[in-house]
């Protein structure tokens, strides 16, 4: 079984969210704002010319000390080298081993998403709670939990520009609460940040 702290450590971050680095739909705001709510920030390089980089950086790390991902493209295709595509197979096995995938799967392509993302108001409870386990290798132990789900509401959808949503009343005061902008149908998360 992989270990969920051991991505989290190696990052230097809280919660196991890495924002998307959406040219054109990132702002250093919202690098920011997912740092500092214990995600990785990332900030995508493409749309950027090198001194407007360094400003996005620089405001960056003006609003955040906490660890970021600068994500960077290569606009030419660079000739394959199947020596070095299998040195890099080679070095990373392990880690697909502990994962438990197949490390010749084809690496595919990915796409935008097509639709506007799902904005969700997420509140848990942070309070441990001792929990009876049923089924499964834990069966019949009761073991803490915490950061509990409780309350999962859409709030709308956002296609990238300036938007707006009022969040119902928590049904218990005690609750914290995140948003997470997520692609549709369950897609990956985009962003997330804690609003209190």
């Amino acid at each position: 079984m992989v270990s969920s702290h051991r991505l989290l450590d190696l990052l230097g971050v809280e919660l196991p969210i890495i924002q998307a680095p959406m040219a054109g739909a990132t702002s250093p705001q919202m690098v920011i704002a997912v740092s500092n709510a214990g995600g990785l920030g990332s900030l995508p390089s493409s749309l950027y010319s090198e001194a407007e980089l360094r400003a996005a950086l620089d405001t960056v790390r003006a609003g955040t000390s906490r660890p970021i991902n600068v994500n960077f493209l290569s606009h030419e295709t660079p000739p394959e080298d199947a020596a070095r595509q299998a040195a890099w197979r080679q070095a990373l096995a392990p880690y697909y081993a502990e994962a438990g995938l197949d490390p010749d799967q084809p690496i595919a392509a990915g796409r935008a998403p097509r639709r506007a993302a799902d904005v969700w108001l997420v509140r848990y409870d942070p309070r441990v709670q001792q929990v009876s386990i049923r089924r499964g290798e834990n069966g019949g132990k009761t073991l803490p939990h915490r950061d509990i789900v409780r309350q999962l509401t859409r709030l709308g959808g956002w296609n990238g520009a300036a938007t707006s949503f009022a969040p119902p009343a928590s049904p218990d005061p005690a609750y914290r609460t995140a948003v997470l902008v997520q692609e549709p149908d369950g897609g990956p998360i985009l962003a997330a940040a804690r609003l209190d």
